[in-house]
């Protein structure tokens, strides 16, 4: 009679291991499509048969076991990081190179070329009132597109501002939820092996690792560490280090500025980008400068209309950028030289402007072209690159899905296979009833 209640306990323990994997498996199905989840497994055990020494054998449970391999993590957020860099420069350098027409049709190589084309006419005839206001007219098309430049490289800018602030939100959002994640793990320390807490706090940290670099770190109490740029702590424990965007756009932690820790992600790939534009407003600054000196200078040293130097200059600098001055009339054109009022030397003096190597080795014309060019160089250059790490990190996600997804085609033959192991053990249980009843009878 012993040996049957023995063996009936082993059956109802066996019975209650293949449960216990069926719900696993089970499990597996249902998160398949569940963002960060890594599939799980029941160890199932075999116990000793030592029927003289009463052991009976059987089935047991042993732990759950996660299929998530950190390596193929730390794969993908590398990937991650760079793919977010690259498409973020190509993002915001797709709204800035549309403003450099390196074509010379239209924008400031257009504008230049027109202007210096005005002087050359006014050679033709110089005292003709319509020449003359022609050439006031292109200037003020040519500071007008100068103008137009620095405007749209200003919205790029603040646009480019508006991003940071909101990737910099975005950032204290995903700390926040691995704050969350460590509080519930020191609070129960089963949480740290939940499928489902793990896999929240592994999309939260997918989801960071697009924003920014960062180094994580378990401790010994299995809450994360995360350190941004690998430097600036953003979580430690139940500690949430906040960052914040300054009236500058500088990244802070605290009163320190972090911007210089990152190395990858699209946080880097924003403050690249914007020091890029402010640097091509400072180029364009910088050519319009010296573009009016040279205008300004050539003009003074010729004679007006009235056979007189010119009293006031055509083109200032306002607000870094090129203007015309209002209270320059077509009198004031300087078409002739020193020396010979009413004829055209300086009109040819400033036509041969457009073609001179004024900056450096290079005309305006060419200067100009430079930064254009540049700018298309830079953004070719990040699209090639977005497109690379795209499919780096498919290829690193690939991977990681044949590591730890989950394969329905899989989890249905494992499911079936539990629950014929089941179904036989049931029967095992259902023949052992029997015989005890049987046996229970016999002995009344």
């Amino acid at each position: 009679m012993g040996s049957l209640l023995a063996a009936l306990n082993v059956a109802a323990d066996s019975m209650r291991t293949m449960q216990r994997a069926i719900d696993v498996t089970s499990n597996n199905v249902m998160n398949a499509k569940t963002p960060g989840y890594a599939k799980q497994s029941l160890q199932m055990l075999a116990r000793q048969l030592d029927l003289p020494g009463g052991l009976g054998g059987g089935l047991q449970s042993g732990i759950q076991i996660s299929y998530r391999d950190e390596s193929y993590e730390t794969a993908v957020q590398d990937a991650a990081h760079d793919y977010g860099r690259a498409s973020q420069r190509s993002q915001i350098l797709s709204q800035v190179e549309p403003v450099f027409d390196i074509s010379g049709n239209t924008g400031i190589g257009a504008a230049l070329d027109k202007f210096f084309e005005g002087f050359s006419l006014l050679s033709v005839n110089p005292n003709d009132n319509a020449t003359r206001r022609s050439v006031i007219d292109r200037a003020q098309d040519l500071a007008n597109q100068f103008r137009f430049a620095d405007s749209s490289l200003g919205s790029a800018d603040a646009n480019a501002l508006g991003q940071l602030k909101d990737k910099v939100s975005a950032i204290n959002r995903i700390g926040a939820q691995i704050q969350d994640y460590n509080a519930k793990v020191q609070q129960r320390s089963a949480s740290a092996s939940d499928a489902g807490l793990d896999a929240q706090v592994h999309q939260s940290m997918e989801e960071l690792a697009a924003l920014a670099d960062f180094d994580v770190i378990r401790r010994e109490d299995d809450t994360l560490q995360i350190s941004l740029g690998g430097q600036t702590p953003l979580v430690i424990g139940k500690t949430l280090n906040a960052l914040s965007v300054d009236s500058t756009g500088k990244v802070m932690s605290g009163t320190d500025d972090i911007g210089n820790q990152f190395q990858s992600g699209e946080i880097k790939g924003v403050l690249e980008v914007r020091q890029q534009v402010q640097d091509l407003r400072t180029g364009l600054s910088d050519l319009a400068t010296a573009f009016a000196g040279q205008v300004n200078s050539s003009l003074a040293a010729g004679l007006d209309k009235n056979g007189a130097t010119p009293a006031r200059d055509l083109f200032q600098i306002s607000g870094g950028t090129l203007t015309v001055n209002s209270a320059f009339t077509t009198d004031d054109v300087a078409a002739a030289s020193a020396g010979a009022p009413g004829g055209n030397g300086n009109a040819l003096s400033l036509a041969a402007l457009g073609t001179a190597k004024t900056i450096g080795t290079l005309t305006f014309s060419q200067a100009y072209g430079r930064i254009a060019s540049d700018v298309g160089g830079e953004l070719e250059q990040s699209r090639d690159e977005e497109n690379t790490q795209q499919l780096l990190l498919s290829q690193a996600k690939t991977l990681r899905q044949d590591a730890q997804g989950v394969s329905l085609d899989e989890e249905a033959a494992n499911l079936m296979a539990f629950q014929r192991g089941y179904q036989a053990t049931a029967e095992v249980v259902r023949i052992l009833n029997s015989l005890t009843e049987t046996t229970i009878n016999l002995l009344r």
